[in-house]
């Protein structure tokens, strides 16, 4: 019961990761388009806010997914 609760918790840690590598990547494609646009110097702190969260999640998602992978975690 508890091995199976355990890989249970590992495929949903998995899942959520993946889901957050897309999130961050979605606030990247955002952050990339509100810097192009940039009309206002609102919107250009917004990009640069938007793209270090976007790119510090998409770092530390596929890190932690790369190393669970490779530790034959996942």
């Amino acid at each position: 019961m508890g091995m199976l609760l355990s890989l249970g918790l590992l495929a949903l840690l998995q899942w959520t990761l993946g889901h957050a590598r897309t999130v961050c990547g979605v606030l990247l494609v955002v952050a990339l388009a509100l810097f192009l646009v940039r009309r206002h110097a609102a919107a250009r702190v917004t990009a640069y806010a938007l793209g270090g969260i976007g790119m510090s999640g998409l770092c530390l998602t596929t890190a932690v997914l790369w190393t669970g992978q490779e530790l034959g975690v996942f």
